[in-house]
């Protein structure tokens, strides 16, 4: 059974983001408090899924070429996911 889990809603997931890079050392270090984390995103980079089996991270891929419209759908659908 999960007992701490983490919704953590931000901008960027991105070693490489000159603003928001610290994100990922913030997600390393709250993986040691809780038992499941689940990220939403907005620029999530592909390097960011393999950093432990207890994150999820949702959002739109850096390389994704869809239109605004489409990724504004899904994450739509992402945020409709959690109850």
């Amino acid at each position: 059974m999960i007992k701490n889990k983490l919704l953590y809603l931000n901008l960027s997931v991105d070693s490489s983001d000159t603003s928001l890079g610290f994100v990922e050392t913030w997600i390393s270090n709250f993986l040691n408090d809780f038992d499941k984390i689940d990220v939403i995103t907005l620029n999530k980079s592909i390097e960011a899924e393999s950093i432990s089996e207890k994150l999820k991270i949702y959002g739109i891929n850096q390389d994704s070429s869809h239109s605004k419209i489409k990724k504004f759908l899904k994450l739509k659908n992402i945020i409709n996911y959690f109850p």
